[in-house]
């Protein structure tokens, strides 16, 4: 059946004419991909190794269309037949590592890594990555009463819970009968 799942993003780029992009971050000085055990394993400084439990390119395409989905199942954003009308995709960056290898796993992409090197110009780096994931004539921009909407009604929502009058009521009536005790 149905449940619910956790889905974590590192980092959300929210544009107005490029879309969304969720980029999964993986640090350690060292990250590999067991072709073998097709597993990822990332090395800190202190040298001991750490399986990385899901492939981050998988998690960060799940995550993006998860969110598109949610997007769009709660009503934020007019969409025609219930699809998302905006670009969106996901990058993996490895901030801590440089990536030296011209081979990369059959899930993996290039153009969609981001590594130590590419910091420096990491703004650059984004806007390519997001340009990639455009399709022409099947995305719109983000309108700007959207673009609020999105922010105040999904991504940073105001959210409060408040003692129910019953309860006040009941905490008021406990003092009196304490106060006339």
């Amino acid at each position: 059946g149905r449940g619910i799942y956790e889905h974590e993003i590192d980092f959300l780029v929210v544009h107005r004419e490029l879309g969304f992009l969720d980029i999964e971050v993986k640090g350690g000085d060292e990250i590999r991909y067991v072709q073998k055990q097709k597993k990822w394993v990332s090395v800190p400084g202190q040298g001991k190794e750490h399986v990385i439990k899901k492939d981050p390119y998988r998690q960060a395409s799940d995550n993006i269309h998860w969110l598109a989905r949610e997007i769009v199942k709660r009503g934020i954003v007019d969409s025609k037949e219930g699809t998302f009308p905006f670009s969106h995709g996901y990058a993996v960056a490895f901030p801590d590592a440089t990536v030296d290898t011209k081979y990369f796993p059959p899930q993996a992409d290039k153009e969609l890594t981001l590594d130590r090197s590419d910091l420096k110009y990491v703004y650059t780096r984004v806007s390519t990555i997001m340009e990639l994931w455009q399709r022409k004539g099947k995305n719109r921009f983000i309108s700007g009463q959207e673009y609020n909407d999105l922010f105040s009604k999904f991504l940073m929502p105001e959210f409060r819970v408040t003692v129910s009058i019953a309860k006040r009521i009941e905490d008021e009536e406990a003092q009196l009968i304490r106060l006339t005790e």
